[in-house]
């Protein structure tokens, strides 16, 4: 199992895709200044069900790591985010602006997609010599070439959902 960019490396770790590969992944698709100036990144000490409220006020922000029952990571718009950080002071949880703006694992990375399925598409996936986890299905990863790949670029727009991988 990984996490987030992590899960390239659960790929490299069971046999799917060769460190060269993983190499040109992170050089084509992390590695590269990525900037989104209006994707800000919001650590707070609590769990999902204990924000579910806020979430609901804040349309535009997104979860996009569940990470454990008291951390997760949500990214928005720098406005959004900071009248979120009230709330969550309100509530007492303890929270953290991260300093990168990538927006990876929200729709904020829709704008880095091109490049990242160019990047996957190129590669060569093989079968894993052992199971492979999600983070995206909290589920094995599937068998086939076309879906791993799909799944892959997925990876990069939806909230890695690492609390309830790790409980399955």
């Amino acid at each position: 199992a990984g996490h987030s960019a992590g899960e390239w490396n659960a790929c490299l770790a069971a046999g799917m895709i060769d460190l060269e590969s993983v190499s040109q992944l992170h050089k084509r698709i992390l590695d590269h200044s990525i900037d989104m100036p209006d994707a800000l990144f919001l650590s707070a000490g609590c769990g999902v069900q204990d924000i579910e409220d806020i979430l609901q006020d804040f349309p535009a922000i997104y979860l996009s790591n569940d990470n454990c029952p008291h951390q997760v990571i949500l990214c928005g718009s720098t406005e959004d985010v900071n009248r979120c950080r009230e709330r969550l002071n309100q509530k007492g949880f303890l929270n953290h602006i991260l300093p990168f703006r990538s927006g990876f694992h929200t729709p904020f990375a829709h704008a880095l997609t091109h490049d990242a399925e160019a990047a996957i598409n190129s590669l060569e996936f093989k079968n894993a010599a052992i199971p492979v986890w999600s983070a995206t299905t909290t589920e094995t990863y599937p068998e086939d070439v076309t879906e791993i790949k799909r799944l892959q670029i997925t990876h990069l727009l939806q909230t890695v959902r690492f609390r309830e991988l790790i409980e399955n």
